[in-house]
């Protein structure tokens, strides 16, 4: 019997990682769109062909961390916002 448990929670251990990762490419897609459309740094250099779920994760997080900062130094600029004349 507690093999029998064991599988289904393996399956659903299984499940729930492929829903994971599949959550986090769909976040690393949307983050790439925003790296295209020049709202966040392009993300290349941090990806690497294998990266784990976490790394992935690590990675998207810098941007989004970077992409703010640059944006509230911009705001706290003397030059910002750029008026035209």
């Amino acid at each position: 019997m507690s093999e029998t448990n064991s599988a289904v929670e393996y399956g659903d251990l299984l499940k729930r990682y492929h829903e994971l990762a599949e959550a986090v490419h769909m976040v690393r897609r949307a983050a790439e769109r925003a790296a295209r459309a020049e709202v966040l740094p392009a993300l290349a250099r941090d990806f690497r062909a294998g990266m784990s779920a976490i790394e992935e994760c690590e990675a998207i997080a810098r941007a989004l961390y970077g992409a703010g900062a640059r944006e509230l130094q911009a705001k706290r600029s003397p030059h910002w916002p750029i008026e035209t004349p």
